[in-house]
């Protein structure tokens, strides 16, 4: 029988996660949570969790599945109208360390980084990923859907399912799912009001500092071009920064390039 684990959730937070919806079943959070926003008056810092997702959605059309109860599935609803349109990946960068810390808080000493551009992994195996979208209008962001897949206390993944994790597989124990909320909103709100306050110096530093891969020689391909680079950064665009063998640099935008198998 596996022991009850829990852990403080920090202090009360301002307004991420203090109106919060749960649901047992939804089609997705993030499409519930831009049904509330057509509403006057939901306020910024609302999270809508779910115990089921029946149709999760993941990054470039991908799918995350989810037993039932196990895991926390949220999307947190912010309004970043101060934030300028060219600046809206210090957004995903400030959510990424958010969840990172959330997931160093649970798992000290473990081996946890942001894999370019949204996901956490913990040992180098998938524990969270995460579907940033904003809603635009007049060239201005206006809304913003933060949604989180968190792996908590699964200990079985369907086949193709990637190479997942979970707290509960890496601590052997099980995780209350609401501390890891809470935890999350503690975390995400003080990262927020960071980029708020315009400490961008800081949000660059500690996401290029987490970034999986970095500063390590890997195989890469881009387009018919293979090479040889290593991760130096993540720059404000959400670019990833590489430099060959011939010290060249080069950015590349998500889709663009990928990871050849060692």
């Amino acid at each position: 029988m596996s022991r009850k684990f829990s852990i403080s959730a920090g202090v009360e937070t301002l307004f991420i996660g203090r109106n919060h919806i749960h649901l047992n079943e939804t089609a997705s959070t993030n499409n519930y949570a831009a049904e509330m926003l057509r509403q006057v008056g939901t306020p910024e810092g609302t999270v809508v969790t779910a115990n089921y997702q029946s149709s999760g959605r993941g990054q470039r059309s991908n799918t995350w599945k989810s037993t039932p109860g196990e895991n926390l599935l949220c999307t947190f609803i912010l309004k970043p109208n101060w934030l300028l349109l060219k600046d809206q990946f210090l957004l995903n960068k400030a959510i990424a360390l958010a969840v990172h810390d959330t997931a160093e808080a649970f798992c000290p000493g473990s081996f946890i980084r942001i894999k370019w551009p949204n996901d956490i992994l913990l040992e180098n195996k998938k524990l969270s990923g995460i579907l940033v979208e904003n809603a635009v209008h007049a060239g201005q962001i206006v809304s913003t859907l933060a949604g989180i897949g968190f792996n908590v206390n699964q200990e079985n993944f369907e086949e193709g399912s990637g190479n997942p994790v979970s707290l509960k597989l890496e601590l052997g124990a099980t995780v209350d799912v609401k501390h890891v909320l809470a935890t999350l909103s503690s975390f995400l709100e003080g990262w927020y009001l960071r980029l708020k306050s315009g400490k961008i110096d800081q949000i660059e530093e500690a996401f290029n500092y987490a970034l999986w891969k970095r500063d390590e020689w890997q195989s890469w391909q881009s387009n018919d071009r293979i090479f040889e680079g290593k991760i130096t950064g993540c720059d404000h665009q959400g670019k990833l920064i590489l430099l060959d063998r011939s010290n060249q640099e080069f950015r590349f935008s998500h889709g663009e390039i990928s990871l050849l198998p060692e």
